[in-house]
């Protein structure tokens, strides 16, 4: 029996930009290290779906696999949804089985907790699902407002600081580090902007953060004005135009039919707007009925 050597890593394990590892390019990369070093065999942990404690030992599938695992970069590559759907017009979601209808009386989905969680309407699902996004964009709305005064906060104070040196009111050249410290701290400032470069400490960095602050600024209160359900709608909106760009065959059928309304809708407007074509009269006809009349009247008389 040939004797070999190989190492125990998950695929989650591996480094990633998207929280854990996936069957991407770090996977490959990772692959041919273990053959650079010698090792010949890798063993994984079970591929399943987690339980709500991550363990893959408690999946609720045995065939289901880990969608976490799946590379975006790899399945979103720009143009290779529409080489694999073909040239022909074809809908996308139904090529790739992204849609399937289900029965109304078997809604069971497995809710943000991985529990399994029954709707006995549709709507009702729609309704819980819409729900849950809105307290999702709550707390973006909070994290987002958070990092922004943060910064905010941190430009202030590189802006008063770098004021100061500029107007020598604080002097950190040839000083000890005690004494610059408690002339810090009686201008309420931070002691790690003892150590910015003398490279930031110029009027044009200061006049640069100055303008970041107003851009913050609005940023900030554009933010708190705007709803979560704006927020969401807007996401959404986008959403759908960039998919419209990227995929403008494959466009909805419903915005065809709303364009397909509105034509009909204005051809029929300008149907009962046109004036009604008459037939042209020659002038034997015009005298004709000239002559006619003048019978009709002589009669009378």
């Amino acid at each position: 029996m040939k004797r070999q050597s190989g190492m125990l890593m998950h695929i989650s394990s591996l480094y990633g930009d998207y929280s854990i590892g996936t069957f991407g390019k770090n996977a490959f990369e990772f692959i041919d290290l273990l053959v650079d070093c010698g090792f010949s065999v890798w063993q994984v942990l079970p591929f399943t779906v987690t339980d709500e404690y991550n363990s893959p030992y408690k999946s609720f599938s045995a065939f289901g696999g880990n969608p976490y695992f799946i590379d975006p970069e790899i399945l979103f590559e720009k143009g290779k949804l529409k080489k694999e759907a073909g040239k022909t017009d074809v809908h996308l979601p139904n090529k790739f089985k992204l849609i399937k209808k289900v029965p109304e009386n078997q809604l069971y989905v497995l809710d943000e907790n991985n529990k399994v969680r029954y709707f006995e309407t549709p709507s009702e699902l729609i309704k819980y699902f819409a729900d849950f996004r809105l307290g999702v964009y709550e707390d973006r709305k909070t994290r987002l407002l958070k990092v922004l005064n943060e910064r905010l906060t941190s430009n202030s104070d590189m802006c008063r600081f770098i004021e100061l040196i500029i107007t020598n009111k604080l002097k950190i050249n040839n000083r000890p580090k005690a004494e610059i410290k408690v002339d810090m701290k009686s201008h309420k400032l931070p002691e790690s902007l003892i150590g910015t470069p003398i490279s930031k400490l110029t009027k044009e960095e200061y006049e640069a953060l100055l303008k970041e602050n107003e851009d913050i600024k609005r940023e900030i209160e554009y933010i708190t004005k705007t709803t979560i359900e704006e927020m969401y709608l807007n996401d959404l909106k986008n959403l759908r135009k960039e998919f419209v760009t990227e995929f403008p065959s494959d466009s909805n059928d419903t915005d065809k039919v709303k364009r397909e309304k509105k034509v009909n809708v204005k051809t029929e407007e300008k149907e009962v707007k046109a004036p009604v074509k008459r037939k042209r009269r020659t002038k034997a006809e015009m005298e004709a009925d000239r002559k006619k009349a003048e019978k009709q009247n002589k009669k009378k008389k």
